[in-house]
């Protein structure tokens, strides 16, 4: 089941005690400004699917969690040095 999902989400909440789940459900989405339904279908967003949470209000949920923001994304945040930047950017002046 956790490779089916986008995002960690529903991970993270359904580690939630009963009651804190409940009060997080109704209460988080009011506080990042969003409808109960959107918070509900973002935590079920399928790997592949063109949706997205906004990063604004995925650090906010990574801070109320207590978690990096990278630690809600269910795949590998690729990681760009500026080494590749300056090979990519020879390769680009060699073919011009």
């Amino acid at each position: 089941m956790d490779d089916k999902y986008k995002y960690l989400l529903y991970k993270f909440m359904n580690e939630l005690p009963h009651n804190q789940y409940k009060i997080t459900s109704k209460q988080l989405p009011k506080k990042i400004g969003v409808s109960a339904e959107t918070f509900r279908k973002w935590k079920y967003i399928k790997k592949g699917s063109s949706a997205t949470i906004p990063a604004d209000k995925l650090a906010i949920i990574a801070n109320f969690f207590d978690i990096r923001i990278e630690a809600i994304f269910n795949y590998a945040v690729p990681k760009i040095t500026f080494q590749e930047l300056e090979i990519a950017e020879h390769h680009e002046n060699e073919n011009s």
